[in-house]
């Protein structure tokens, strides 16, 4: 995404593909409570990411675009985030740090449908994977939870202003 372009769908077309991240981040063995970060801008494959993760039962962690790479490693690695969509304009920036991350194990780059770009050379133990490949292979159907009220949904953390990032669900 270069924020130049627009991208039209229609809700069928969005969900359709938040029930294939839904079906594709299970297979990855994401599970409940368990944390899926975004490094996204705002677009389609970000807002397919804010339907699909909570309701599937893990919990969404939208990540600061703004802030030093070191701060997002930080807070990535307080959160225990599992998993990590990112725009591939991003990825440069955010891939050196990832090794700081512990508990980090996919990461799931969001290129432009034009570009299908070779995937970058992962951090030891990090696997990689093309979001477009992911959703195309994935189900075209999933199993949603029955979630109770309380389930966290998502975690948003603080820009540090007065300190370290505090985090809530």
């Amino acid at each position: 995404f270069d924020g130049t372009t627009f991208h039209f769908a229609t809700f069928a077309d969005v969900a359709v593909r938040a029930i294939a991240l839904a079906s594709a981040l299970t297979a990855l063995g994401i599970q409940r409570g368990e944390r899926v970060a975004t490094y996204c801008w705002n677009q389609q494959a970000h807002l397919e990411a804010y339907l699909a993760v909570p309701a599937m039962g893990a919990v969404l962690h939208t990540l600061n675009v703004r802030l030093l790479s070191e701060q997002v490693a930080a807070i990535m690695a307080h959160a225990e985030d599992r998993a990590l969509i990112v725009d591939a304009s991003q990825w440069p920036q955010l891939a050196p740090v990832l090794g700081r991350v512990p508990t980090l194990h996919d990461v799931i780059i969001v290129a432009p449908e034009s570009g299908s770009a070779a995937l970058p050379t992962p951090p030891a133990g990090l696997r990689i994977h093309q979001h477009a490949s992911l959703l195309a292979a994935a189900p075209s159907s999933y199993s949603w939870p029955a979630l109770e009220e309380r389930d966290a949904a998502v975690v948003c953390y603080t820009s540090g202003t007065t300190g370290d990032p505090k985090g809530v669900v």
